[in-house]
């Protein structure tokens, strides 16, 4: 049953994401310390299930792995997961998630392997009545901004998390690409004893 409403919870929550959704500009910034606490729920060691979506075969396929969110510092936490494939090779998805008490956002960073800057991929805020952080990625294509998708990452009361990744098709409509959920990873081993 909670496996069924998580589902519906991630089909759900990009219809819900409208005009009234998004954040009033005239509303509070985040304080210093609702920053870190956001942050620091993600910080430390995990579990993690992944979910992939295969459209062309309309079948999601699952892979096991552990994550390490280290803090660069109270409101940067860099993310770093190490995924194992069924042939028992795995590969490391890394990236960052900040706060830029500037601009008053959430933003998704990765450092580009060829020149060693950081590319901000994602933007968004916190919306507390959903327990999620809404990123939302945009680039600039013919002089016009197109979005490519949205990073989602959802508190459950239990600790755990849930980032949801969804991107965008030709037609602008967004579909599920990844689901990741991030279970504590001395929870796990306690519930085993």
């Amino acid at each position: 049953m909670k496996r069924f409403l998580l589902i519906l919870l991630t089909a759900v929550l990009p219809v819900g994401y409208s005009s009234a959704a998004q954040p009033d500009p005239n509303s509070t910034p985040l304080s210093y310390s609702d920053v870190t606490y956001l942050i620091q729920r993600i910080a430390g060691n995990w579990y993690v299930d992944k979910s992939t979506w295969h459209p062309e075969i309309k079948k999601m396929t699952g892979m096991a792995g552990t994550a390490i969110h280290q803090p660069a510092s109270d409101i940067i936490m860099h993310e770093q997961l190490e995924i194992s494939e069924d042939d028992g090779t795995s590969y490391i998805e890394e990236g960052t998630l900040r706060y830029s008490m500037d601009r008053n956002q959430f933003e998704f960073v990765k450092l580009d392997p060829a020149t060693g800057k950081e590319l901000t991929l994602y933007t968004g805020h916190y919306y507390p009545e959903f327990k999620t952080i809404l990123l939302t990625g945009e680039v600039l294509l013919k002089k016009r901004k197109a979005k490519i998708g949205q990073h989602r990452y959802i508190f459950l009361d239990n600790g755990s998390f849930i980032k949801i990744i969804h991107y965008t098709d030709k037609k602008g409509d967004l579909h599920m690409g990844h689901r990741y959920h991030y279970t504590p990873a001395g929870s796990v081993a306690s519930e085993l004893q």
